[in-house]
């Protein structure tokens, strides 16, 4: 996207290694409270900071509209083709979201509109997105995300996230996959506790760190995986570690946060949590894994395409993605496992010791 808005000087600029390729963050807004979070991450996690002089392979930019003013007309044929395009390229429910993207709310002068129009006429390489804050201009190939939002309004949602998950745009795109779940490490072994929201993966990593000191935190909440020439790598989320940046500085302590930490290329044992009247596991196929996950608000067309696998071609960038999890989960030692609250997991974590090589009695 070689145009006006690409030149604008960004009023603060981040620098970051994530997946190993190198990324940039611009933000142009005068709201300075929109960097406070992106320097607070760099703080905190100074290992996911790249040199600043360092060529970005992936930019995202995030264009204030609040410092923009309103210089199109509401009648402007740009907003017809716009939402032509969205209601071809996407099964969008929310009218009212589709109505705003495409009115000078989102769109608001000439060099907005220029981006807008160079998206829809290069629609085999070039495409829109929105979700409830930003309209989003993506170009896969080049590596570039153009979002435009109102940036105070946006601080009050998960402002921060938004930002950093864009970069997912890229990843997909790829071959990287996600997965919902917590994990830890011991050396190069890695233990995946999958599961639904409220499936209990975060407690029971944490219960089975207390038991295996020898253990490391690897993530909470999300992993990803790399396709390479070699296999998977699996490498910790690095979105999720912005949710330790929103917490205070006294409330830091109460949480067990992982290190981050270079990416890990065996294949892990992966555990599909579900609640069950008493704890007990199988070994199952990879397969029956794929049916769970894909259940998963994340996993669905919707979810997907709006926000990570925007147009073009998001079909074939669906269907790539959905192969890549499959080939993951076939190199994993894959289990399903019931775990009922409160109850007692020796046995459990014992198997899991032995996963990660520790043997079973490598507990306090």
């Amino acid at each position: 996207m070689h145009n006006a808005v690409e030149n604008m000087p960004a009023s603060h600029s981040f620098s970051f290694i994530f997946l190993g390729k190198p990324c940039r963050v611009e933000l142009h807004t005068d709201n300075a409270d929109a960097a406070t979070l992106l320097h607070r991450y760099q703080a905190m996690f100074p290992a996911f900071s790249n040199a600043a002089d360092t060529s970005p392979r992936f930019t995202v930019r995030i264009h204030d509209l609040a410092a923009r003013p309103v210089t199109l007309a509401a009648d402007d044929p740009v907003f017809p083709a716009m939402r032509s395009y969205f209601d071809a390229g996407y099964d969008i429910t929310n009218q009212e979201l589709v109505a705003r993207s495409c009115s000078p709310e989102f769109v608001p002068d000439t060099t907005a509109r220029s981006q807008v129009l160079a998206a829809l006429e290069k629609n085999s390489q070039q495409g829109l997105s929105l979700q409830k804050d930003f309209l989003v201009c993506s170009d896969r190939s080049a590596g570039s995300v153009d979002a435009y939002a109102d940036v105070a309004s946006s601080l009050k949602e998960a402002w921060a996230f938004h930002v950093l998950n864009f970069f997912k745009i890229f990843f997909f795109a790829i071959g990287a996959v996600r997965l919902h779940g917590s994990g830890a490490t011991s050396g190069e072994r890695a233990l995946l506790l999958l599961a639904n929201t409220g499936g209990g993966k975060s407690t029971m990593k944490d219960l089975f760190l207390r038991e295996t000191p020898a253990a490391r935190p690897f993530t909470d909440d999300s992993i990803m995986a790399l396709r390479t020439s070699a296999g998977f790598s699996l490498y910790q989320d690095p979105v999720e570690f912005m949710r330790w940046c929103y917490l205070p500085e006294d409330a830091l302590k109460e949480h067990v946060i992982p290190e981050p930490r270079p990416p890990i290329s065996i294949a892990p044992a992966i555990y599909y949590l579900d609640q069950g009247d008493e704890t007990s596991w199988r070994i199952c196929d990879p397969e029956e894994v794929f049916e769970r996950v894909n259940q998963e608000a994340f996993f669905q067309q919707g979810f997907l395409t709006q926000r990570f696998i925007p147009q073009p071609d998001s079909a074939t960038c669906l269907e790539d993605y959905f192969a890549n999890t499959r080939l993951l989960l076939a190199d994993c030692r894959c289990a399903l496992a019931a775990v009922k609250h409160h109850d007692d997991y020796g046995a459990l974590f014992a198997k899991w010791r032995d996963d990660l090589g520790l043997g079973g009695n490598d507990s306090k």
